[in-house]
């Protein structure tokens, strides 16, 4: 008569919930970010599949019978109303891993490698335009940062969530942002390399469940490897592909957002909210007026990083950053004065700061799955 889930947020905290209810409103998501399919749509999407997996993995690594992902729902206590997460109940043994693997290790490369691009472009023009961490505790160096420069006692912040990434964004519009955000980094590792775009690759390095960073390469035009045309297709066939299968066994089709669950979700969706950020960064590098005010006031945009969908900044900088309508998605303010939390991190307005991690885990008798098996009776 129950179900046991995760609670967003704090996914060592269990909840438990009428099943008739979390059924319901398990099904209300389903049908609100997917569309029916059929099994010769299913079977075409895992030939394609194979196709990317055989020239990367080889014919053993490649899963033809692996099971089609279902989807669940986390509650959201921390909103009022409540509200719930879906999340696609994917794992090592569904058909799409292997080609989910790959898009992840040439997208976390690209971003990686961004890294280094905005660095230099900061040298050169003194505005930050890359924002992107990876881990909390880049958030950390950041407010380290600020308090080696004497300013962390004086600032005041804002912190900001994009509550639409995972269920109602634009297919299309990820796959033109993701596509136009690859290709800055491809000309621009190509210009390092000293070579033309077209003869750059990007070989990913799977090594069986091993992740590793891909290698940058220039070899001739029609060697293997991931030009940027081979990227863009790779990512669009995942945006466009994610199946999943409803406790009746029909198959449906997730049409907008991105799979929360899938291993490239998060590199996605981090590229696709930095392309305009990049693209409101130049704006401001190549007009003398407001990048002079910009520095002046922000320290060129020094203070502001964005864990995924979770963004922190100084509210100087909010009038430097691009709005909802650049991003083109619904942004709220989550929290803003000397006073906010951050990713774990309680920042006060004595110019201290206070990163606290705990793992519920410990304190519990029983083992959670995050991510349990198909069919558990914990989603």
């Amino acid at each position: 008569h129950f179900v046991f889930m995760p609670v967003d947020k704090a996914a060592q905290t269990l909840a438990v919930c009428c099943k008739v209810c979390y059924v319901k409103k398990a099904v209300e998501y389903q049908h609100s970010v997917t569309r029916p399919s059929s099994a010769e749509d299913l079977a075409t999407a895992k030939h394609d599949a194979k196709q990317f997996a055989l020239h990367w993995t080889g014919p053993s690594k490649f899963t033809a019978n692996g099971i089609t992902p279902y989807m669940y729902v986390n509650p959201k206590f921390h909103k009022n109303p409540i509200s719930y997460r879906p999340i696609v109940g994917k794992n090592d043994a569904s058909w799409d891993d292997h080609v989910g693997r790959l898009l992840n290790e040439c997208l976390s490369t690209v971003l990686n490698t961004a890294q280094e691009m905005g660095a230099e472009f900061r040298r050169n023009h003194g505005i930050k335009p890359f924002h992107v961490i990876t881990e909390v505790l880049q958030a950390t160096e950041m407010l380290q940062q600020a308090g080696l420069e004497g300013k962390l006692d004086s600032m005041h912040w804002s912190t900001s969530d994009f509550s639409n990434c995972y269920t109602e964004l634009d297919q299309d519009r990820v796959v033109r942002d993701a596509s136009a955000f690859c290709l800055r980094v491809f000309d621009w590792m190509a210009k390092r390399l000293v070579t033309q775009p077209k003869h750059l690759r990007l070989f990913p390095q799977l090594d069986d469940k091993k992740h590793t960073h891909g290698v940058w390469n220039t070899q001739s035009e029609n060697s293997a490897g991931f030009t940027h045309e081979k990227l863009v297709t790779l990512l669009t066939f995942c945006v466009k592909n994610s199946f999943i299968v409803t406790p009746e066994d029909s198959i449906r089709c997730q049409l907008a957002g991105l799979g929360m669950g899938k291993i490239y979700s998060n590199a996605l969706c981090n590229m696709t909210i930095a392309e305009p950020e990049w693209r409101h960064a130049e704006a401001i590098a190549f007009d003398a007026d407001r990048r002079r005010l910009c520095i002046e006031k922000t320290a060129g945009l020094a203070f502001v990083c964005r864990f995924v969908d979770d963004r922190l900044n100084t509210y100087s900088a909010q009038e430097f950053l691009p709005s909802a309508e650049d991003y083109n998605m619904r942004m709220s303010e989550v929290q803003n004065g000397p006073r906010v939390h951050y990713c774990g991190h309680a920042i006060n307005s004595e110019g201290k700061f206070m990163l606290s991690l705990y793992d519920r885990q410990d304190a519990l008798p029983i083992r959670i799955k995050r991510y349990p098996a198909e069919r558990s009776c914990v989603p």
